[in-house]
């Protein structure tokens, strides 16, 4: 009488044979039906809503560039609502000129893709509560008198130089640097010019906001020149020496 019994050879075939079925079935499977592409979720290159062409902007960068654009608005603003009441040339000169930079920060908000936060805001409106703050107050005093717009304009400046200091250490995306030297370099350009209209009314300009010798630095020093890409960012006639001082005492040299 013959025992059946556990043969090894015929156990081993048959699971050889299973493991090579289950394979080609998936591999049909595969090939013949697919995984559906709705499925499959791929990352974009521009997804990222700070991304512009292949430079992405870090969250400070694009609060930076959010809050200049807010500034510069207010800046302008300000300038054509004090050019209406008092009919100072410098006002509407400089108001042209704020919002000529106004759209250039627009322009990079749209290549990153960036909500303008002013966009559809008229004439002393902003998204920002303390600017909108801000304007109202210094409309009221600037209202008063020639000299008390100078002023509030002077201020207006001082802050702004102090906040594109902060800007220019946050980046190193040169989209942004050149647009924010250039407003810095208009803003003490802008107090230059204010100090010499209040010095034609007797009044001499001393600092509201800035350290007194940066603040004295700037408007005792002559007017520099818009950057562009043809200029060197170092004025040929500027000795090295005074060139350190002039980083040391505007905040460049961290830049």
């Amino acid at each position: 009488m013959s025992r059946s019994g556990f043969n090894p050879v015929s156990s081993f075939l048959i699971f050889v044979s299973a493991l090579f079925f289950a394979g080609t079935s998936i591999l049909v499977f595969d090939l013949f039906i697919g995984i559906p592409e709705s499925n499959v979720k791929i990352p974009r290159p521009n997804s990222h809503p700070y991304r512009g062409a292949s430079i992405m902007l870090t969250q400070q960068e694009a609060t930076d560039l959010r809050f200049l654009r807010e500034e510069e608005k207010l800046t302008a603003d300000l300038y054509t609502a004090l050019y209406e009441k008092w009919k100072l040339p410098f006002f509407h000169t400089a108001a042209q000129a704020q919002q000529a930079y106004s759209k250039e920060l627009v322009t990079l908000l749209e290549n990153y893709k960036i909500p303008d936060p002013s966009q559809g805001k008229t004439l002393g409106n902003f998204e920002d509560m303390h600017l909108h703050k801000m304007y109202a107050d210094l409309m009221t005093d600037g209202e008063k008198s020639l000299k008390k717009a100078l002023l509030v304009m002077g201020q207006v400046e001082e802050i702004k130089v102090e906040d594109l200091d902060l800007f220019l250490s946050h980046s190193a995306q040169t989209s942004l640097l050149g647009s924010y030297k250039n407003i810095q370099i208009d803003a003490r350009n802008n107090l230059r010019s204010l100090t010499a209209e209040l010095k034609k009314i007797g009044v001499s300009y001393t600092a509201q906001h800035l350290p007194h010798n940066k603040l004295n630095f700037i408007i005792t020093s002559g007017h520099e020149r818009i950057i562009t890409p043809k200029m060197k960012h170092k004025p040929a006639a500027t000795k090295p020496a005074e060139d350190n001082l002039l980083l040391d005492i505007l905040g460049g040299g961290a830049h």
